[in-house]
């Protein structure tokens, strides 16, 4: 199964046209072979777990301890004891918070 003229045929200084014409027609030409309908979609996106999974572990998690964290009365050493919202209503309404919010 060959896609392209016989070069050898064609490089030859004693080859007349007719012999170029007759290298150029027939089964000698075809189209390439169409890849698989599957390999036109691209990558599956079951690629992308692992990404998904290594973010979640290294971004999420901490975020979420940090939200949980920020809920909380602890000076780093003691017990940690329930504060719930009252510790962002403190660092809120902090004059010194705002004007490094604000600006």
């Amino acid at each position: 199964m060959r896609y392209w003229p016989n070069l050898d045929q064609i490089f030859v200084k004693s080859i007349t046209p007719e012999q170029f014409a007759a290298t150029m027609t027939g089964p000698l030409l075809r189209s390439a072979p169409r890849p698989r309908v599957g390999s036109a979609r691209g990558p599956s996106g079951w690629l992308a777990v692992p990404a998904l999974v290594i973010f979640a572990v290294f971004a999420l998690v901490p975020l979420v301890g940090v939200v949980a964290l920020s809920l909380t009365r602890w000076d780093g050493l003691g017990p940690i004891s329930w504060d719930g919202l009252n510790s962002w209503t403190r660092a809120l309404a902090d004059p010194v918070t705002l004007n490094a919010i604000l600006g």
